[in-house]
């Protein structure tokens, strides 16, 4: 019995596998196929330019890559996998486009550098009465604020945006974003709004993240503190307020760290570094 091949792999085709002696542990790397045998076996030869071997594989761990152009969403790549997502991720890093789309979630990869124009109000202004997939800036966080915004306005409910990650991924920054969006959308018919309420509220981040940020081992501004903040919109959906009602300390970071490089909350090092210093880091000893 002839084997069964997938659409498009047979021998000289090229295909993403896992080589631990070329690419690394959990790495994919593009091999070519050699030939497939009856047992499903497929023989690729895999190369790093400097090193080139034979490795036989189970059919279902050759994933074929996307023909063409990087996507905005990973919806759309012809053969979707994890070494297609992955690639297709680092291409649109490399240009610049941290927001990918997986249907209606929002990937974003931390650049650790700032993009000019990425969060002017003339992003903002493309995401405008805009759906998810519609926003002329393409994927992003202010379009996916939009789509919270439009059904809070349509439903009449409350919205919830959930952003996850690990330490140093951008969460902070990420929040940061949305609540901008939110506050500005909210905000945009009034009058001198920018310079009163919305920038009011803005200016409680930078005094929370002061007692609640601090450097770690991963991260040199890592959030160590959790919190719920409100913001309130009117019956005309305009920011009324915002207000924070829970805000979780780690209580141990107060007096030591757990390791070495580590350090305190960084108001312990902004009032310490006050001439003179402020009386609580006086009576603390600091």
């Amino acid at each position: 019995m002839a084997p069964k091949k997938k659409k498009g792999i047979g021998p000289g085709v090229q295909v993403w596998v896992k080589d631990k002696a070329i690419y690394g542990t959990d790495l994919y790397g593009k091999a070519e196929v050699q030939s497939i045998d009856e047992k499903q076996q497929v023989t690729v030869v895999t190369s790093n330019g400097e090193k080139t071997q034979e490795l036989v594989l189970p059919f279902e761990e050759c994933h074929q890559p996307h023909p063409g152009e990087n996507v905005p969403d990973h919806c759309q790549l012809m053969f979707l996998s994890p070494p297609t997502l992955l690639e297709n991720t680092r291409a649109r890093y490399m240009e610049d486009k941290i927001h990918t789309l997986v249907g209606s979630i929002l990937v974003v990869v931390n650049p650790f550098r700032r993009i000019p124009g990425i969060y002017d109000e003339a992003m903002m202004l493309q995401c405008i009465n805009k759906k998810l997939y519609n926003a002329g800036c393409g994927p992003h966080k202010f379009a996916m604020a939009e789509q919270s915004y439009a059904a809070m306005k349509k439903q009449r409910n409350n919205q919830c945006i959930v952003v996850s990650g690990e330490s140093g991924a951008g969460k902070t920054e990420t929040n940061r974003q949305l609540m901008r969006y939110l506050i500005w959308r909210g905000n945009r018919d009034k009058t001198n709004a920018e310079d009163t309420l919305t920038q009011k509220i803005m200016d409680t981040n930078p005094i929370l993240e002061a007692f609640g940020n601090a450097k770690t081992t991963r991260n040199n501004n890592s959030s160590r503190f959790g919190r719920y903040c409100l913001v309130r919109f009117g019956d005309t959906c305009d920011v009324v307020g915002a207000q924070v009602r829970v805000f979780l300390l780690e209580r141990s970071r107060v007096t030591s760290t757990s390791k070495a490089k580590e350090r305190a909350y960084h108001v312990m090092y902004e009032g310490g570094a006050e001439e003179p210093p402020l009386p609580l880091m006086t009576s603390a000893g600091l």
